[in-house]
């Protein structure tokens, strides 16, 4: 007999279907990956990988001088803004740090 084990989305799977689903510049992606990589490394904050990857896209976006709102990424995800926030401010803070 078989067992069929799901895979538990990590914050890189989300970060694919968002930015597909916000239809982003590719480079925000790649951004967004290359930070995901930087915090794993370091230890990433807790939190749902969503929400993780939510924060890393609007992270990203915003390095790279790209328009992309909390707003925008809630409609698109289901994490609230206030979430991205927070851990976008953990994000950023670690970043800072390294």
């Amino acid at each position: 007999e078989m067992s069929l084990k799901s895979a538990v989305p990590t914050p890189n799977d989300y970060i694919a279907r968002y930015s597909s689903e916000l239809d982003l510049n590719p480079e925000i992606e790649m951004k967004a990956r290359e930070l995901l990589q930087r915090a794993l490394t370091n230890g990433i904050p807790g939190g749902e990988p969503a929400s993780i990857a939510a924060a890393l896209i609007y992270l990203a976006a915003k390095i790279q001088g790209m328009k992309v709102t909390q707003k925008d990424i809630t409609l698109i995800t289901g994490v609230t803004d206030t979430t991205i926030r927070t851990r976008y401010r953990e994000l950023k803070t670690m970043f800072q740090d390294t």
